[in-house]
């Protein structure tokens, strides 16, 4: 699909340029456009979360670690997750959709 009207209108209301926009139709489509754009080697994905995130980043050969909640926690990210971020980390994603 192409979305060169919508980037160009995004772009003009917000004063950037349409080229800095990525629309997609829906969360994967979206997921895997930027993985795609991006190629990163080396990500970081929340577990449990949505599984698009692994299959696109498998999909570029990626390498992937987990940082995974805890039920002591309610399910929810925690100041923990900020030791886990590291330099060599081409793509944390600290996204975690249910």
């Amino acid at each position: 699909m192409d979305y060169q009207q919508l980037h160009e209108a995004l772009a003009e209301h917000h004063h950037i340029p349409a080229s800095w926009i990525v629309a997609g139709n829906g969360e994967t489509e979206s997921i895997f456009t930027v993985v795609n754009g991006l190629q990163p080697r080396q990500a970081m994905i929340v577990v449990p979360g949505f599984a698009e995130y692994r299959r696109a980043l498998s999909a570029v050969d990626c390498a992937i670690r987990e940082f995974a909640l805890r039920e002591e926690d309610g399910w929810q990210l925690t100041e923990a997750l900020l030791a886990a971020l590291t330099p060599d980390l081409d793509w944390p994603v600290p996204l975690y959709a249910q």
